[in-house]
């Protein structure tokens, strides 16, 4: 018995140790999420009647997020978002999650989320407009992005499962005729923030976009609590069990070998005395 309690003792001590490791690897049990936004692009423009009918475009925007989390995060639900012209926020479509886009972050990997923004600019918005789609140094279009983080892990005995919204502030600029002859891109990067007051707006000449991260903060710390507590039990409460159990089996094999080892010490005594009292007969 006790080599088999060796082996088995063994076996629980490498299953504790990996479990351990995997305690470590989700502390914390949320890691902040970096997007950096990509180039935006127009599709589908159609330019109305000035002053009659609309005008109608798609502003297409992609963001490629790193997760450093060792789980998968998906992105289940995306809720419409305003979207607005100008410096008076006149509000002209809305925005929300491309449909058919990839929107699951891999654990410990990259993923992308695409956003598509629907504007239609009124006749006479347009007609009021047309001083700056002329001569304007960049049209601001500002957006609402609001997308629902969903995360579902089990610990073993326990599971943490979160939803949670993730709103962003987002700006970008469309070119105007004169930045169009001046061959300026016909729309210029976009940046995001939390709320509209830490938005930095870029200019439709700079190179590339600024970066959108999805904390802890748009987590309810209630929901991080629940996390933690159901990887410490989870997790914790398997590692005790396997270390008391490794413990156990260790000690087990210690007593079986001290006692086979006592055993056979006193076997060899009475054997040697046996042959003493037989040489001296």
């Amino acid at each position: 018995r006790g080599p088999h309690c060796l082996v088995v003792s063994a076996a629980l001590f490498v299953a504790a140790g990996w479990v351990t490791h995997l305690w470590v690897r989700f502390t914390p049990v949320y890691q902040d999420i970096t997007c950096r936004l990509g180039k935006p692009t127009l599709s589908g423009v159609h330019f109305g009647v000035l002053g009659l009918s609309p005008t109608r475009l798609t502003i297409e925007v992609g963001t490629i997020c790193t997760n450093p989390n060792f789980y998968t995060i998906s992105f289940a639900i995306s809720e419409k978002g305003e979207v607005s012209m100008t410096e008076h926020r006149t509000p002209v479509g809305w925005a929300m999650e491309s449909p058919y886009s990839n929107s699951t972050l891999p654990a410990k990997g990259v993923g992308s989320v695409f956003a598509t923004a629907e504007v239609s600019v009124s006749g006479p918005m347009l007609a009021s407009l047309l001083p700056e789609m002329l001569l304007g140094s960049g049209i601001p279009v500002f957006m609402e992005l609001n997308n629902k983080m969903k995360v579902d892990i089990s610990f073993f005995f326990g599971s943490w499962g979160v939803s949670a919204w993730m709103k962003k502030k987002c700006d970008l600029e469309i070119a105007s005729l004169i930045d169009t002859l001046g061959r300026k891109a016909e729309v210029g990067p976009m940046a995001c923030a939390d709320t509209w007051e830490e938005l930095v707006v870029p200019r439709l000449d700079d190179n590339a976009g600024g970066e959108m991260v999805m904390s802890s903060g748009n987590i309810s710390p209630k929901e991080i609590r629940a996390g933690a507590m159901a990887k410490n039990i989870g997790l914790g409460g398997t590692c005790l069990l396997l270390y008391a159990g490794a413990l156990g089996c260790l000690v087990c094999a210690i007593m079986v070998l001290c006692s086979q080892f006592g055993g056979s010490s006193e076997s060899d005594s009475e054997l040697t005395s046996e042959s003493s009292s037989d040489g001296d007969d």
